[in-house]
């Protein structure tokens, strides 16, 4: 009797583990996903509530995120994809709060700030949308992405001033000027920095002018704005 229920454990392990590997492997191939027990999917549940998402199916979508978010709280693609789930339901206020978790743990994953700056987005979450693009002027060197990205967002108020509080109290801030007006239109530059010296930012005057320079040359009709920044932040006007 002992040597059967040994032998019985030994099976039972065995199963758990080759499930757990079929599990791992549906992560790269998508197929094997529905052939996965629920209760050993996490990598296969993330699959079938795409292939949900993309059928229209969205109650089965919305299931399946939730699951995967109670087995998997970590990585944030997980709760990013609940909130795809909830926000293609018209679920807006949930998604809002899904996007809000995944940001806590996602702060410095480039693809997912993106994915969630896109979500954020379309769920007129503009302070959520601007948190999540100061993530990405501090993870991102692809200064076109952040030329095509900030302007629109930036002239959102709500989003400049979540923007501006995080660009105020970061280790880049110094790095921020010069960035932003290789990037920007001048009244973007203007107002976003503007922004920042009113949520507490304390600009070193030399990048700022370096930063103003820069712009003018661009735009020489951008002098009375980047004039109006300099003086904001106490700084010397030498760029006339």
């Amino acid at each position: 009797m002992g040597k059967l229920s040994w032998f019985l454990f030994l099976v039972c392990l065995g199963a758990v583990a080759v499930l757990a590997q079929l599990d791992r492997q549906a992560r790269y191939d998508p197929a094997l996903a529905p052939w996965v027990p629920s209760m050993f999917a996490g990598f296969a549940h993330s699959h079938l509530a795409e292939a949900a998402i993309q059928a229209d199916d969205l109650d089965r979508a919305t299931g399946l995120s939730r699951q995967l978010v109670s087995q998997r709280p970590i990585p944030a693609e997980n709760l990013v994809m609940l909130a795809r789930a909830q926000l293609a339901s018209g679920q807006r206020l949930d998604a809002a709060g899904s996007l809000q978790l995944a940001a806590r743990g996602g702060w410095r994953d480039l693809n997912g700030q993106q994915a969630m700056l896109a979500l954020a987005i379309n769920a007129g979450d503009e302070r959520q949308a601007g948190r999540h693009l100061a993530a990405l002027w501090a993870l991102s060197r692809d200064r076109e992405l952040l030329a095509e990205l900030s302007p629109a967002i930036l002239s959102v108020p709500d989003a400049r001033e979540s923007f501006a509080k995080i660009v105020a109290g970061a280790r880049w801030k110094n790095d921020f000027p010069a960035k932003a007006a290789s990037v920007l239109p001048p009244s973007i530059f203007a107002s976003t920095i503007s922004s920042a010296i009113g949520a507490g930012a304390d600009f070193d005057c030399s990048v700022l002018r370096g930063a103003a320079q820069t712009m003018i040359i661009k735009n020489p009709s951008a002098s009375p704005l980047v004039s109006e920044v300099l003086m904001r932040n106490n700084c010397k006007d030498t760029t006339q």
